[in-house]
């Protein structure tokens, strides 16, 4: 009984932190009783449809045998490349689908478990590479699961999936140390950092590519910093045959993938995004400090709602509200600098500022439109597949691995136990913050109704819906449509992605306000059919009212 009872208070931080941040992500979900999904019906639904449509080629489904080719935007192909193809999260998805969960209930419990998977993939790490103690450990996992920046993107599953980048770092730790308790070989190491980085770019391709250039840029200043240096060329003597060899074995399926996305680019409507475009999500050096109106607790909002201020001065919602709160933020910050000794923490510090200031816009826009100035213009061109970066502001999920550590190391030189529980609860506060979630039977329904007007032995179809008042995206119905056809097994010209191929163009104008003319919609049908060879009877035309 004692050895479980002691194994039990080891436990007992990670076992907190993890609980507290588990219902700070899904308290919609529970409190609802499981009715309410994580996201929205639009970016949420893709990342889901994309599972169930990996999950169905992975049990061998007819309509589902290319990967590559899911059945909507019917009938053009690689259609996957045009988001994350989220293969290596399939496995977390696939489990309770093959128990018979359905696929929404499935995608609640795999959310979770790809949360879970995060904080325990760096307690790991921060407990067996760093030697730190259970409640440093616990409130850095917390951290760097559950931060503020990870909760806004709950649309975004994508973005969610980065333990892939926690195995090949803690890999590379372990190639790196001299004398650590390592009870793996060098090969077997080098095979898992690829396990890692393949990992992370066939489940999200902005953390993968992120994960790449924060190495890039890690190595650099390792190389510049003489008490690093050695540790580098030193893994490099002894390993590096290795790591080349685990990257010979890794470079098909790099290939495979890389293919696939490239012609999807050439293919697409839009092709690789411009700087023009990226530079619109770049932040400006208040945004790193800004959480947005829906977070908990926030100094501009207490002071807003006590009067003193007219209006909160940082109402920004979304993509750049890259905050994890001012104390926490201090505290993070204390913890890195107090571990300056270590090479380390030098190397991820001096790496993270690098980043920090070559992803800020320090140049104002002068007009509306214009990204403004900033390092990352001059860097874009000469970075591989930046281009495909639509928001490179996202580089504050690589942060979070500092960010996380700094609370670690800050808590590490409190040793009580009530420190760690007292900064736990801090974090909490500031990460809190609204997260939206849908009605699962709802959705149901309106798929359903699209499912009875779906004849059987049809070849293909098109849905369209009247609407009663804007404020609905296209996306809804196309999306409704798109998961019709997995129900169905019929493909459908509808669709809805990151990119559009060629030619699709009106389609997507498919919610048709009262007396609105069709003219838009069926012109760009006919047209898309020509364009592949197909006529009015290949497809069925489903024209569906708005929904009470």
């Amino acid at each position: 009984m004692q050895p479980a009872r002691n194994v039990l208070l080891r436990l007992a931080p990670a076992l907190i932190a993890w609980s507290g941040g588990t219902l700070l992500a899904f308290y919609p979900v529970f409190f609802s009783g499981f009715a309410g999904v994580p996201g929205d019906l639009g970016d949420a639904r893709l990342t889901h449809y994309l599972l169930e449509h990996g999950y169905r080629w992975a049990t061998f489904d007819a309509n589902h045998r290319d990967l590559w080719s899911p059945p909507f935007f019917y009938p053009a192909p690689n259609v996957a490349g045009y988001s994350d193809l989220f293969l290596s999260a399939v496995p977390f998805y696939g489990c309770w689908r093959l128990l018979g969960l359905p696929p929404d209930t499935s995608f609640q419990l795999c959310f979770m478990a790809l949360v879970s998977l995060n904080f325990a993939s760096f307690y790991l790490f921060l407990t067996r590479c760093l030697g730190l103690s259970e409640w440093p450990a616990a409130v850095g996992a917390f951290l760097f699961a559950f931060a503020s920046p990870r909760l806004i993107h709950v649309v975004h599953l994508q973005l969610h999936v980065h333990f892939y980048s926690v195995l090949a770092i803690y890999a590379l730790y372990r190639l790196l140390e001299r004398d650590g308790p390592s009870r793996l070989p060098g090969p077997a190491w080098a095979l898992l950092f690829w396990v890692g980085a393949v990992g992370q770019l066939y489940s999200s391709f902005y953390l993968g590519w992120f994960l790449a250039l924060g190495l890039v840029v890690c190595a650099g200043w390792a190389l510049a910093l003489p008490a690093s240096r050695a540790y580098v060329l030193e893994a490099v003597r002894h390993h590096g045959l290795a790591f080349v060899g685990a990257a010979l074995l890794a470079a098909p399926s790099l290939w495979w993938m890389g293919r696939h996305y490239l012609d999807a680019a050439r293919d697409s409507a839009s092709g690789l995004y411009p700087y023009e475009t990226a530079g619109q999500s770049l932040p400006n050096p208040a945004l790193w400090f800004c959480r947005g109106r829906d977070c908990w607790f926030s100094v501009a909002g207490a002071l807003t709602a006590l009067g003193a201020l007219s209006h909160n001065p940082w109402p920004l919602d979304g993509e750049l509200a890259l905050g994890i709160g001012p104390i926490t933020t201090a505290l993070a910050l204390v913890g890195l600098v107090r571990e300056w000794r270590r090479p380390t923490v030098r190397v991820l510090l001096l790496a993270s500022l690098t980043l920090a200031v070559c992803f800020t816009v320090f140049w104002w826009p002068e007009k509306d439109g214009d990204p403004g100035k900033s390092l990352y213009r001059y860097l874009f061109p000469l970075l591989p597949a930046a281009g495909a970066i639509r928001v490179p502001g996202r580089i504050v999920f690589l942060l979070l691995v500092p960010a996380a550590m700094g609370l670690a190391y800050f808590v590490q030189r409190r040793p009580r136990p009530g420190v760690g529980l007292a900064v736990l609860v801090v974090c909490l506060l500031e990460q809190g913050r609204s997260i939206p979630t849908y009605d699962k039977y709802e959705n149901r329904a309106r798929i359903a109704e699209i499912v009875e007007r779906v004849p059987h032995g049809a070849r293909a179809f098109y849905v369209s819906r009247a609407v009663r008042a804007e404020g609905w995206p296209d996306c809804r119905t196309q999306l409704d449509a798109t998961w019709a056809g997995i129900e169905t097994g019929v493909p459908t010209v509808n669709g809805y992605s990151g990119r559009e191929p060629k030619g699709w163009g009106d389609l997507g104008h498919n919610e048709l306000l009262p007396g609105e003319s069709t003219a838009r919609p069926e012109k760009a049908l006919d047209d898309w059919l020509a364009q592949h060879g197909l006529t009015r009877k290949d497809v069925v035309w489903v024209r569906l009212a708005d929904p009470p």
